[in-house]
């Protein structure tokens, strides 16, 4: 082979790797956009293995304390009828939940000298700050040996009479918290694991929708019922932006001013239903009080009726606050109805609206949620079954 033979050879290979990798970045630049915008995985990123952090000298505390064997027991049995493990072991991921904790921290709170007797004797400058934790630290659930239907509620104290006191609260505590929650504000943290995962697919729903709207705004050939939904949603999107514009008033005068009366300087609140006629009779009350003739025994019937008339304004306006946010709520699912219907008319309409990768990604997050929503459904359906048929049965008393 001539020199000259192998400098060509030597060129060629050169330019064939530099177009190869031109070409490449060109196609990967060309394709990303779709990539990332109408291929995305629905499903859990498995988490990566992490080595478990040193626990702090407090966490350290806690867990001896929670370990510590010096402490009475009061043990009873939380018994599931017709109960299987799968059962019973809804209740201990309720039991130990942080919003079963949050619950019954707010009922001690009500009850001073029950928290005294059951925490005091645990508190030092260290533990003073953290009643969560020692609450934590000072019940738990442990499996039963002899009975599939039912588990074992443990709750130490520092006297029998202070865990038998712990007991009573938690249980009375616990009756509570599942009476009241629901599918919305689950007890059990991994239910709120399969609220948040459908909460973020319908903001990606949301927000993929408002994308498609406005690329078919300019769409031509309207029809009646086009006309129809375009007309709700120009109205529903103006209440939204005065709801918006209300609630943004609220949260700013609140943070001024943490008075709840200091509300009615909102019109949507100072018209709620009674509070009107609520507060002009305050008014009056006050003109009265504000005479300094007014007898005693008037006065006092007075200042009486003036605290009850407060009381149920202030009442009144947490509907109003709750009402506005109920109505935003709903407007904003019935916007997405509406948007999400025009969409499906012009794709039947406009074969370039089904066409749009959009829409496919649309319709794949419509089925995840569906899915997902039905995953959750089942869980909880078995919970409700669980949380129903509950019973305490008190069994012993230990050390």
């Amino acid at each position: 082979m001539q020199p000259w033979h192998c400098v060509l050879l030597i060129v060629l290979t050169l330019s064939l790797f530099f177009y190869g990798a031109y070409y490449q970045d060109v196609r990967e630049e060309s394709q990303a956009p779709l990539a990332l915008s109408y291929e995305e995985d629905f499903t859990e990123q498995v988490p990566e293995d992490r080595d478990d952090p040193e626990p702090t000298p407090e966490e350290s505390a806690f867990k001896k304390l929670a370990d510590s064997e010096n402490w009475a027991e009061h043990r009873v049995l939380l018994v599931v009828e017709n109960g299987t493990p799968s059962l019973t072991s809804l209740h201990s991921d309720a039991l130990e939940s942080p919003v079963f904790l949050v619950k019954l921290v707010d009922l001690l709170g009500q009850n001073p000298t029950a928290k005294e007797m059951i925490l005091s004797p645990f508190q030092s400058n260290a533990f003073k700050q953290n009643e969560s934790q020692i609450l934590r630290a000072l019940f738990s659930t442990r499996n039963s040996k002899n009975r599939q239907d039912g588990i074992h509620l443990v709750c130490r104290g520092h006297s029998i009479k202070s865990s038998r006191l712990l007991t009573n609260t938690v249980m009375q505590a616990y009756r509570s918290a599942a009476t009241d929650e629901n599918m919305e504000q689950p007890l059990i943290s991994r239910f709120q694991k399969y609220n948040e995962k459908i909460r973020d697919l319908e903001r990606r729903k949301h927000d993929l929708v408002e994308q498609i709207q406005r690329s078919v705004t300019n769409a031509t050939g309207a029809n009646i019922e086009e006309i129809a939904l375009q007309s709700e949603l120009m109205e529903i999107s103006n209440e939204l932006g005065l709801l918006n514009e209300t609630l943004s008033q609220i949260d700013s005068i609140h943070k001024k001013d943490r008075n709840p009366l200091a509300l009615l300087k909102v019109e949507r609140v100072a018209n709620h239903k009674t509070i009107p006629e609520l507060v002009q009779m305050a008014r009056q009350l006050k003109e009265i009080l504000a005479n300094q003739g007014t007898d005693p025994f008037v006065r006092k019937e007075v200042s009486r009726n003036l605290e009850t008339t407060t009381v149920k304004t202030v009442q009144e306006i947490a509907d109003a606050i709750t009402r506005i946010k109920s109505e935003a709520r709903e407007g904003i699912e019935r916007k997405e109805v509406l948007e999400e219907r025009m969409i499906d008319l012009r794709a039947k309409e406009d074969s370039l609206v089904k066409s749009n990768p959009k829409y496919a990604l649309l319709e794949r997050l419509n089925a995840e949620i569906s899915r997902q929503k039905e995953i959750y459904l089942i869980n909880y359906e078995e919970w409700t079954q669980a949380k129903n048929t509950f019973r305490f049965e008190e069994i012993e008393l230990l050390k």
